[in-house]
């Protein structure tokens, strides 16, 4: 499913993954909004002390549409 953030306080980095390249994005003050294509993989990582962001997604939940990273995984 697409997925959209929108920045609301903070920086965020999103990092979208394709063809084992990695594309950084930056979510602050100047870009508020990104849109991620269903079927791409992406992590989220905050790069200030806190980031307050909304993730938009169509619904319902369902666990089985994501993969999590496990705790011991780098």
């Amino acid at each position: 499913k697409d997925e959209v953030y929108q920045h609301i306080k903070g920086s965020l980095e999103i990092a979208i993954i394709e063809k084992k390249k990695q594309k950084k994005i930056f979510l602050n003050k100047e870009t508020i909004i990104l849109r991620v294509p269903k079927n791409v993989f992406h992590k989220v990582k905050s790069i200030s002390r806190y980031s307050v962001f909304h993730e938009i997604r169509k619904g319902p939940f369902n666990k089985n549409d994501s993969i999590f990273k496990k705790n011991n995984q780098k």
